[in-house]
């Protein structure tokens, strides 16, 4: 995506700096063993991360509920180089917006 675009199904990105460059926007990354298997999770991550690197984004971001289900996926990502970087709206359907924090992690 470029550096003035939110994702389809998002909304009211608050950032603390501007981003710079072309980013990717991870969704819907909940592994079948929701942050248990940190090795297959980080192979996922990482082969995700090195497609976005062959697209020229050079930062990479995911929106995590402030009431995840699954609390490991913030230190998953966070071992992983993420840094929480300011909030956004997930419009999970017509009548519901959630709150996550933003993540990003920069090349």
């Amino acid at each position: 995506m470029e550096p003035h675009q939110t994702p389809e199904n998002f909304s009211d990105l608050q950032l603390m700096k501007p981003m710079k460059g072309k980013w990717m926007h991870i969704i819907a990354f909940t592994t079948e063993t929701n942050y248990k298997d940190i090795h297959a999770d980080t192979r996922l991550l990482k082969a995700a991360e090195n497609l976005a690197r062959e697209l020229r984004s050079t930062v990479f971001c995911v929106p995590l509920s402030k009431n995840h289900p699954y609390p490991a996926a913030f230190n998953f990502f966070e071992g992983n180089g993420y840094q929480k970087v300011g909030t956004i709206q997930w419009l999970a359907n017509s009548n519901e917006k959630i709150d996550c924090y933003f993540y990003s992690k920069s090349v």
